[in-house]
């Protein structure tokens, strides 16, 4: 079982690699694929380490309104060009917090990549992204990676971990993202 989610981690990566190359003119809006992992509208259970090493489960998402989930690669200028952005969203919006999942800090055989974790972290501390950053786990390949096809994309998700709206594929600048928060169920 764990090798096949690894090899679904592997495609995804293949994936992503290839989309984050593309140089769009203006961010895309996909829906959430009713054939993704997420296909009854949650984000679903998993367990996950963070970049400094605390165990976390989708009870992340309790206590907040809104959760931005960003997932990221170390490779991917428009996904780091956009983190100091969040991280002031994650000050300025009251009910919302971001989380980034750092997709490429693990090797298909489950293990952090001590360069590219590094180098992710590196990147956090230097964009001012202090919000937390996951490693991507089997349980997150399963529940919510093997849907993603490019990077940077951002999932929405309420307290309960139900996802809310769209998924949005491609980075955006601090209003874009204001414009679309604000229409959330933040309070």
């Amino acid at each position: 079982m764990k090798t096949k989610l690894f090899l679904v981690l592997i495609l995804v990566l293949s994936l992503l690699i290839a989309g984050c190359g593309k140089t769009e003119t203006a961010p895309t809006e996909a829906t959430v694929s009713t054939t993704a992992p997420a296909q009854v509208g949650s984000f679903g259970a998993f367990e996950a380490e963070d970049l400094l090493g605390n165990k976390v489960t989708e009870s992340i998402f309790a206590g907040h309104k809104v959760t931005m989930v960003n997932i990221w690669g170390t490779f991917c200028n428009p996904c780091i060009n956009e983190m100091p952005d969040l991280a002031q969203l994650n000050k300025d919006f009251d009910g919302l917090q971001v989380v980034g999942i750092v997709i490429d800090a693990v090797g298909s055989d489950g293990k952090v990549i001590a360069k590219t974790y590094d180098e992710a972290v590196s990147i956090v501390k230097s964009t001012g992204a202090d919000y937390t950053h996951l490693l991507p786990s089997p349980s997150l390949a399963k529940c919510c990676l093997s849907g993603v096809t490019s990077i940077p994309v951002t999932i929405f998700v309420d307290g309960n971990g139900d996802i809310i709206g769209n998924a949005y594929i491609g980075s955006r600048s601090y209003p874009q993202w204001a414009a679309i928060i604000s229409s959330l169920p933040l309070e």
